[in-house]
């Protein structure tokens, strides 16, 4: 008798922001494509960004109040162990210049518009967490 093939584990994605209308909206789309997610509304706590450290990939906004998503990854990428981070924002005036050039410079894979993380959230999962190979 064949084994099932074995699944592969849960992903888990934090996603951090300080709009919780689009914090809800957002988990349940990652629950819909079938990712664990956990969302932290912002400003986090220090123990919140050991949670969300402990992820496979990181959403977060470029402002939001009294810690931004610069200093979230200066702060998250300074332990030199952090998951994938991807800024995202609402403002897309911001997504090139001297945002993007600082985003890429703490750290982060990708800057992404709100409007345009939908669309493209499933190619970007893929693009950013690995893939184990099957046995």
């Amino acid at each position: 008798m064949k084994e099932p093939p074995k699944l592969l584990p849960p992903y888990r994605i934090s996603v951090i922001d300080d709009d919780i209308d689009f914090l809800d909206f957002l988990q349940t789309y990652l629950d819909r494509l079938g990712y664990g997610s956990h969302s932290f509304k912002a400003p986090i706590s220090p123990e919140d960004l050991k949670r969300a450290l402990d992820s496979d990939l990181i959403l977060v906004d470029l402002f939001m109040p009294r810690f931004d998503g610069l200093e979230f990854l200066r702060e998250a990428t300074s332990n030199n162990a952090s998951p994938p981070i991807i800024m995202m924002t609402g403002h897309t005036e911001y997504l090139y210049g001297i945002y993007q050039r600082a985003s890429k410079t703490l750290g982060a894979v990708q800057m992404i518009a709100k409007t345009e993380l939908v669309t493209h959230l499933p190619e970007i999962l893929a693009r950013h967490i690995p893939v184990p190979a099957r046995e």
